[in-house]
C-alpha cells in the first residue's frame, strides 16, 4: 500500500471510530458520503510484518494505532503439551457459536427507509456502570503525565476509557441482544479486559517492538550481516542498504544504536567504514 493510501485508510478508520459518515473524495469521481457504516476487524499479522506496521510513524500520527487493541503474545513453541479435549470445552464452544449465530441472524437496526444504512439504538450506562467507568477514566488520566507510568503509551491509554465502553457494549449485547443498558457486570468485565490491553501495550512498547529507531537499526544489522564483505562503507549503506536508511541522518542514528549495543565497530573514519562484531 502506498503512503498516500495508508493515510487515506487511517483517516477513514478514524471516522468510523467516531461514528462519522465515511467521506471519499476522488478527483475523477467526486465526493462519496457513506453514512451508517460500521466496521469490526480482527487482523492476524506475522511478527516481522507487524513490526513494520506498528512502527509506522504516519499511522501513529493519524491516530490509527491508538484505536486498535493490539496483542503480541510470546511464541508457545516448545511448551505446547498435548491436552485431551473435554466435553465441557466442546459444550462451551458450541454454546458460544450458537450465541453468535443468534445475534447474526437478528434483524439489523436500519435507518428508516434504508436497506444498507445502520441506525443502532442508544445503549446507555446504568448508574453503577457509570460510576465504575468514571473511576477508571480518572485513574488512567492521572497516569498520562510526562513522567507517569502510562506516558510511553499515552495516545493509546488516552482512549482506554472509550475502548472499555465499547467492549462493555459488546459484552452486553452478547449476553442479551435486546438489553436496554450496559450494566455493572459488563462494565467490570470490560475494565478488566482493558487493564490487560494497557499492560500488553506497555510490554510491547518497552520491549522496543514498536520503536521506529530500533526497528531501523535492526533492519540495518540484518542487512550488514548478509553482506559478503566484512567491511562495509557508509556510502554503500546509503545507496544499497534498507530503504528506510537512505538518508545520512537516519543511517547515522541507526549506526549509533548498533555501536552503543556493541554490534558494530568503525574501521576507518574517512572513508567511513564499519564492520559487524559480536556483541
Amino acid at each position: 500500500m502506498s503512503d498516500d493510501n495508508r493515510l487515506k485508510t487511517a483517516a477513514m478508520l478514524s471516522e468510523l471510530w467516531d461514528g462519522l459518515p465515511i467521506k471519499r473524495i476522488r478527483a475523477m469521481d467526486g465526493i462519496t458520503i457513506l453514512p451508517g457504516r460500521r466496521l469490526a476487524m480482527h487482523v492476524m499479522i506475522q511478527p516481522r510484518a507487524s513490526t513494520v506496521f506498528l512502527s509506522n510513524e504516519e499511522l501513529r500520527d493519524q491516530g490509527l494505532l491508538s484505536r486498535i487493541l493490539i496483542t503480541r503474545p510470546e511464541s508457545a513453541i516448545g511448551s505446547r503439551s498435548y491436552k485431551e479435549v473435554t466435553t465441557d470445552d466442546d459444550a462451551a464452544i458450541k454454546a458460544y457459536g450458537a450465541r453468535l449465530l443468534h445475534i447474526l441472524e437478528a434483524e439489523p437496526a436500519l435507518a428508516e427507509g434504508k436497506r444498507n444504512e445502520l441506525a443502532p439504538r442508544a445503549l446507555p450506562l446504568s448508574a453503577e456502570a457509570t460510576v465504575a467507568w468514571i473511576t477508571f477514566h480518572d485513574h488512567i488520566e492521572k497516569q498520562l503525565g510526562p513522567r507517569a507510568s502510562l506516558a510511553p503509551i499515552k495516545a493509546f491509554a488516552a482512549k482506554a476509557a472509550e475502548h472499555a465502553a465499547r467492549i462493555a457494549g459488546v459484552l452486553t449485547i452478547v449476553e442479551e441482544i435486546y438489553a436496554k443498558e450496559i450494566g455493572f457486570e459488563a462494565m467490570r468485565g470490560a475494565l478488566t479486559l482493558m487493564d490487560w490491553y494497557i499492560n500488553e501495550a506497555l510490554r510491547i512498547e518497552q520491549g522496543g517492538i514498536i520503536d521506529p529507531k530500533l526497528h531501523r537499526a535492526a533492519a540495518l544489522l540484518e542487512w550488514l550481516q548478509a553482506q559478503p564483505a566484512e567491511n562495509v562503507t557508509f556510502r554503500d549503506i546509503l545507496q544499497l542498504g534498507p530503504n528506510q536508511l537512505r538518508t545520512k541522518g537516519v543511517a547515522d542514528e541507526a549506526l549509533a544504536i548498533l555501536a552503543a549495543h556493541g554490534w558494530i565497530s568503525e574501521v576507518t573514519v574517512r572513508p567511513r567504514i564499519v564492520k559487524v562484531v559480536a556483541p
